[in-house]
């Protein structure tokens, strides 16, 4: 939590000062922001002369000098296996996927801030320059379309299994559109049942993974399995047009795949590594360093500014801290200031 805490104090004090020198005209920090999925451990919203809106989501993570100290590498980041690790990338864009909204606007920056350092041989994920070297992008690519389609598959099977509507414009109906109107067939104008293509799909093919996860899913809900036939799906606002996949003139994948690697590509370039940050108490030096040399109580003010991200990560009242909450801050410490030394001299 010092981390979190520390982090904050910079960022916070980074960003007033920001505010006095006229570059962000609004300004919020939200501390354990219950919106922001797994980059909620402080959220920035701001506008500034060249971002009239602009939000960044950090999410911190220490690691302590007893904790294995060596670099983070490949398997920390993007294999399987560490799917649900503190840095996995997937787990990071499953939660992007939870929160996306098409119609979002303003800047948007996804940072996972932390301590740790990286191995040299992940730069090539993480700068710009190497991003077109197609055999090692392509294997991340690979790896959040395969986050998308499990959370696509789960959905599918839960809808099936329980008979609710599914919403048309759900994120993940929407941007597996193609995938679906490839795996159904329409029973009456909002119901559908998968095709027979879609059980004897190769497993390799997208409807073959597609119908692998949904397989799996629907086996882990309640009661038997009922016969392929029987396994429906009620579509809201079915009216759509189902495009035709064989009249697409692309390969299979990038028809099935067209809309969400769009997403993943944002992903991509709104996702932020920060590693070897600071330690604590190198970050707690800095923002003193950072308090305004205009500021007689120094100590007062730090302390106070401190109590108010405190209250705010600890959720005792609101967890949002707003400018005009900074600004009192500053006022009230150097107004009680005044005070004393008023006081003194008479």
């Amino acid at each position: 939590m010092f981390y979190h805490l520390r982090l904050g104090m910079v960022i916070l004090l980074h960003s007033y000062n920001f505010h006095r020198k006229g570059t962000l005209p609004y300004l919020s920090i939200t501390m354990e922001d219950c919106e922001a999925g797994k980059f909620d451990d402080i959220v920035i919203r701001y506008a500034s002369s060249t971002t009239p809106k602009g939000t960044i989501y950090i999410q911190a993570k220490h690691k302590l000098s007893s904790e294995n100290t060596k670099p983070l590498t490949e398997g920390d980041f993007f294999t399987k296996k560490a799917s649900n690790t503190p840095f996995s990338v997937p787990m990071y864009f499953r939660s992007y996927l939870d929160h996306y909204r098409p119609a979002s606007s303003g800047s948007h920056a996804y940072l996972l801030c932390t301590n740790a350092t990286i191995d040299d041989k992940m730069m090539q994920y993480f700068t710009q320059r190497h991003r077109g070297r197609e055999g090692k992008f392509t294997a991340l690519l690979k790896d959040l379309r395969r986050v998308s389609l499990e959370k696509l598959g789960k959905l599918l099977a839960t809808h099936a299994k329980t008979g609710e509507e599914i919403n048309s414009n759900d994120t993940l109906i929407s941007l597996y559109h193609n995938l679906i109107a490839m795996s159904v067939e329409r029973i009456t104008s909002n119901v559908f049942r998968f095709k027979r293509e879609f059980w004897t799909a190769h497993d390799a093919t997208p409807m073959g993974r597609l119908r692998i996860i949904v397989e799996r899913e629907y086996g882990k809900l309640p009661q038997n399995r009922p016969k392929e036939e029987a396994l429906q799906l009620t579509i809201s606002n079915s009216s759509i047009n189902f495009p035709n996949a064989a009249a697409n003139p692309g390969s299979v994948d990038q028809f099935c795949f067209e809309q969400i690697d769009r997403i993943i590509h944002q992903f991509c370039d709104e996702f932020l590594l920060v590693c070897g940050s600071k330690s604590e108490s190198k970050l707690l030096t800095d923002a003193h360093k950072l308090m305004p040399s205009w500021v007689r109580d120094r100590k007062g003010a730090f302390e106070n500014l401190q109590t108010l991200l405190l209250e705010a990560l600890r959720g005792e009242g609101s967890s949002t801290i707003t400018l005009n909450q900074l600004k009192e801050t500053y006022i009230e410490v150097n107004a009680n200031e005044s005070f004393n030394m008023l006081r003194f001299v008479a």
